[in-house]
């Protein structure tokens, strides 16, 4: 009977069987063998427990990083989207590549800033040692000889996922996701040509890193937990803008030519975002 139909011990099938048959057919006898046509077919993977158990304990123990594809370019030719996280804070950084080679450099770059980082300013009071493992999947453009030499000179174990098991590197993967559909949101809400994903996503991380996450530790803020400090919500939020809203920028009394001392502007995202950060906001006159 199971050759026939190939089904599984569902006890609605096993009670029409036994309702047509009777006695004649032994039911439970018939689906207790293994079938190799049935496993073949069906075969899923066991449930796996969510729960990691290699932690990370401080912050810059192990970064998580993926690089995404955007449908569209943005205005200085950008088409891709590396995301970084580190474990512990959930800390994000975003950066846009044209072309997937320019990776390697610009992972070597954000290492640095974080060692960096982490020596002068975290380092100095805990008295950790730098990043000690990257996490990423086999993707050729991650395995590169000159990201693989970077990770031996400094010391840092690679990590990579088994191919098809794209929870493996789960953290970079959710957090891109979070990431991009935020950065959609932001996009949507300001009414923003599609050539502004690049900005909305910087102002996604930006937002992202200054509000507190589901598994925050002690309710604190991926900024608070990666600069080592505690800074009043107000103070973290309280320059948030809607992207794309009209704005006035003022003119330096010294620069003035005209009588207008101020001209009419859009804002589309953070100078904190800039690969030379600076506390202001990102406008387009």
């Amino acid at each position: 009977m199971h050759n026939r139909i190939h089904f599984g011990k569902t006890q609605s099938v096993l009670s029409a069987i036994k309702k047509a048959y009777g006695e004649k057919v032994d039911v439970d006898f018939a689906c207790s063998e293994s079938c190799d046509a049935c496993a073949w077919a069906k075969a899923k993977r066991h449930p796996r427990d969510r729960v990691s158990v290699r932690k990370a304990t401080r912050r810059g123990e192990r970064l998580h990083f993926d690089l995404f594809i955007s449908p569209f370019r943005s205005i200085d030719g950008k088409i891709y989207l590396l995301v970084v996280v580190d474990e512990y804070s959930k800390f994000v950084y975003v950066r846009g590549l044209a072309k997937k080679s320019e990776l390697p450099e610009m992972m070597i770059s954000i290492i640095r800033e974080i060692e960096t980082h982490l020596q002068n300013r975290v380092g100095a009071i805990e008295g950790i040692g730098g990043i000690a493992a990257v996490r990423c999947d086999n993707a050729p453009e991650h395995l590169v000889s000159e990201l693989l030499d970077k990770y031996d000179r400094s010391g840092i174990v690679l990590e990579t996922s088994v191919p098809h098991s794209a929870f493996q590197d789960g953290m970079a993967e959710r957090h891109g996701g979070i990431i991009w559909h935020k950065a959609a949101a932001l996009r949507y809400g300001g009414n923003l040509p599609n050539k502004y994903w690049l900005l909305c996503c910087l102002s996604s991380s930006h937002i992202h890193n200054r509000l507190p996450t589901s598994n925050s530790i002690d309710n604190k803020t991926p900024y608070e937990l990666w600069h080592d400090v505690v800074v009043p919500t107000i103070d973290l939020i309280d320059h948030f803008r809607r992207m794309g809203s009209l704005c006035y920028v003022t003119t330096p009394h010294l620069t003035v030519s005209k009588p207008r001392k101020c001209y009419r502007a859009m804002m589309v995202g953070y100078a904190e975002t800039l690969p030379v950060p600076k506390k202001g906001y990102l406008v387009i006159p």
